[in-house]
This record gives C-alpha cells, sequence and structure tokens, in this order.
C-alpha cells in the first residue's frame, strides 16, 4: 500500500509540475490527497478482502468435500488473459485450483 500511496503521490506532483505549481500547492495538494484514502489504498485493501474471501470459500469447499472448482470471470471486455485462461481451463481438482488472486 505504501509504494501505490508513492505512486499517487509522484502522480500528483508530476501533474502539479507540468501545470507549473509552486511548491505550497504542490505540499496542500500532497497532504490532502494523503488525508483521505488514495486510490492505491483503496485498491490493496480490496484485493486483500478479495483474497481473503477467495481462500475462506476454498477451505470451506475443501471441508466440505467439493472436488472440484471452476474459476468464472465476469464474461466482459475487461476479463484479462489469464483469467480468461483460467476460467478456459476448468473445472480444477481443488488441490490444484490457481492461486487467487491471479494478478495483483
Amino acid at each position: 500500500m505504501i509504494t501505490g500511496a508513492g505512486a499517487d503521490v509522484a502522480r500528483r506532483l508530476a501533474r502539479l509540475s507540468r501545470e507549473g505549481a509552486n511548491r505550497r500547492d504542490m505540499v496542500r495538494q500532497v497532504e490532502r490527497l494523503l488525508s483521505r484514502k488514495p486510490r492505491s489504498v483503496w485498491f490493496y485493501t480490496g484485493e486483500a478482502m478479495h483474497t481473503g474471501f477467495a481462500h475462506g470459500a476454498i477451505a470451506f469447499y475443501h471441508a466440505e468435500g467439493v472436488p472440484e472448482l471452476s474459476w468464472l470471470t465476469a464474461a466482459d471486455s475487461h476479463v484479462c488473459v489469464i483469467c480468461d485462461g483460467y476460467e478456459a481451463h476448468g473445472p480444477y481438482l481443488i488441490e490444484e485450483f490457481p492461486v487467487m488472486p491471479a494478478h495483483g
């Protein structure tokens, strides 16, 4: 999350520099950015939550004796090549189910 927040700050400073902002304006903008959750913090928090839910679901299915799982996508234009491939090659034995998330 820190790396992501740093990237958010770097993008903001680069934009402000291109716009000719002075030091004081840059400091204010960075303080404002970091006083609320930057985009990267939301992303990584969401990623951690989804990972936890996925691992919990897999453990539950395993405990209940479910032998296979299928990788499902949204089946839209936003699905990446990795997830599309995982969906195409399923179902998987539960012990061989691909690690989630497939990317980050």
